[in-house]
């Protein structure tokens, strides 16, 4: 009835066998070792708790029975001195001695019980399991087997056949059985008292075995835990930070979980990524500088070579209209017309070389606007004039819709330009139809102007491309129009300056619409 003490002592020592300080184990083993070790320490609670109860219950099962020893001790005390009463009451002899019988019997059978395990029956028919006695009650049984054997000797004198009730031998044994009962009484009192006080240490003992068990199961359950905490939650948040950090450009960031488990792989391929990416950084940064002293460079070298050119042709168109003002009268009309064909591509190259010149200082961050109030229809009309005699022999009738009080806020010059540059665009791609010039001011503040033609048109694919520095549809040396591709260019970057927006509508063969806008909130 008292347990074993190895398993004892491995239940305490239970949960406090952890793989928690081995970091080569993985996550996965880690938390199903400590699930079945959480498991296992609830099993040996339980188990134990169940053991005790069960001691317990073969304890008052022996308390029990031995209460009932002691009542049968009391009957057949009772049998015995009715036999002595019987022959001179007239009561029936065999009645009385068959009850004793039965007593005895019933008797030896639970006092065999207790000294060696096994079902008890009780005095009103029930059975009762009873467990092997523990060692410090074998000497009470001892002593209730011998006084419960000199008993029986004296109960078997009067259950001898054909023994009279008035004869010595048969008084003799109803003075011995009266003595002796009560020895018998006594002894089971005192295995009474043994079992009551025995039982009374193994309910303490229970208490003890269930608090350390909720001690054990706490204690258990901080470990997981803090494993948790240590091993996975701060690992996973720092980590988070870290991977936080180099998407918000800080590539210095590292995790210092590096171990052989998962977790430890996740943090080593974190910082693996954020060594590649600083080394990418740092071959992008070194490839930006180059790029930003080429551009430099170029930009230079453009503004250089475009002031070189500028200049001798500016003699070569100086010298043909001096030759044409002062002895125009003189040559001949082919003379005249290669004069006037200098003149014609001086001023084209002289385009040319002027934007080459914008997009440069474009280029550098060089361009500043002024914003003031602009007449956009007066605007509008110096342009259309101007380019109507770049347009030659060509049928286009040229449209200005704009109200002619619209006043909008923009720098007049770059306006100038940006007109200068898309109508011109619509010119050279429109052989005959009409150039529409249209303009209005939106509720949310924006000034919205649009150039439309009735022209070749543009391709969907070619929408975004054609605001691309130097990009043409045609780009092969044998395209019918010509240019350097820098017009569209210019006129987006200025829009962009004042904070607005240019897109393109337009069809293959149906013409093309240039929208641009120009805010208007901030001149209110």
């Amino acid at each position: 009835m008292i347990p074993n003490d190895k398993f004892f002592f491995m239940f305490l020592l239970t949960p406090l066998i952890s793989p928690f300080t081995n970091k080569g184990i993985s996550i996965r083993k880690n938390t199903l070792i400590s699930i079945a070790l959480f498991v296992l320490s609830m099993l040996a609670a339980t188990g134990s708790t169940y053991f005790f109860v069960n001691l317990q219950k073969d304890d008052a099962a022996v308390i029990n029975l031995a209460g009932r020893q002691r009542m049968l001790t009391m009957l057949i005390k009772n049998d015995a001195l009715e036999m002595d009463f019987a022959h001179d009451l007239n009561m029936n002899m065999k009645d009385v001695s068959d009850k004793l019988t039965d007593h005895v019997e019933l008797f030896d059978l639970n006092l065999k019980t207790i000294r060696n395990g096994g079902i008890a029956k009780m005095p009103d028919g029930r059975q009762v399991m009873i467990g092997n006695p523990s060692v410090s009650v074998i000497p009470y049984l001892e002593r209730l087997e011998m006084k419960w054997a000199g008993l029986k000797r004296h109960l078997d004198v009067l259950l001898e056949p054909g023994v009279a009730a008035d004869s010595e031998p048969f008084l003799k044994a109803i003075e011995a059985i009266t003595i002796e009962s009560q020895d018998v009484l006594a002894i089971s009192d005192e295995i009474t008292s043994f079992f009551q006080h025995d039982s009374e240490k193994k309910i303490t003992i229970i208490k003890y075995v269930q608090i350390v068990s909720l001690l054990l199961t706490c204690l258990l359950g901080l470990l997981v835990y803090m494993y948790v905490r240590t091993g996975i939650i701060q690992p996973v948040s720092e980590m988070y930070q870290v991977v936080k950090s180099i998407g918000d450009n800080d590539l210095t960031a590292r995790t210092r979980f590096i171990s052989d488990s998962e977790i430890g792989d996740l943090g080593r391929g974190i910082n693996d990524m954020a060594d590649r990416l600083a080394d990418d950084r740092r071959d992008m940064d070194i490839k930006n500088k180059r790029l930003v002293e080429m551009s430099r460079l170029k930009s230079e070298f453009t503004a250089n070579v475009s002031h070189e050119l500028n200049t001798p042709l500016s003699v070569i168109i100086g010298f043909s209209e001096i030759i044409l003002q002062e002895i125009g009268d003189r040559l001949t009309d082919d003379q005249k017309t290669y004069l006037a064909g200098i003149m014609e591509g001086g001023h084209a190259l002289t385009e040319r070389i002027r934007d080459l010149l914008n997009f440069s200082e474009l280029e550098a961050g060089l361009v500043k606007i002024n914003i003031g109030s602009v007449l956009a229809n007066g605007v509008v009309d110096e342009v259309i004039a101007f380019e109507k005699n770049l347009a030659g022999g060509k049928d286009i009738r040229f449209i200005n819709e704009i109200d002619k009080d619209l006043v909008i806020y923009v720098d007049e010059g770059k306006f100038r330009h940006i007109l200068l540059n898309l109508i011109n665009n619509s010119v050279k791609f429109t052989e005959s139809g009409e150039i529409k010039v249209s303009a209005r001011i939106e509720a949310g503040g924006e000034a919205i102007i649009s150039i439309s033609d009735t022209g070749i048109g543009i391709p969907a694919e070619a929408h975004e491309l054609i605001f691309e520095p130097f990009r043409q549809i045609d780009g092969s040396h044998t395209r019918n129009y010509g240019g350097t591709g820098l017009g569209l260019a210019i006129a987006q970057r200025y829009v962009q300056l004042h904070g607005g927006r240019v897109w393109v509508e337009s069809e293959p063969g149906n013409g093309t619409t240039v929208f641009f806008t120009i805010p208007q909130h901030s001149h209110g």
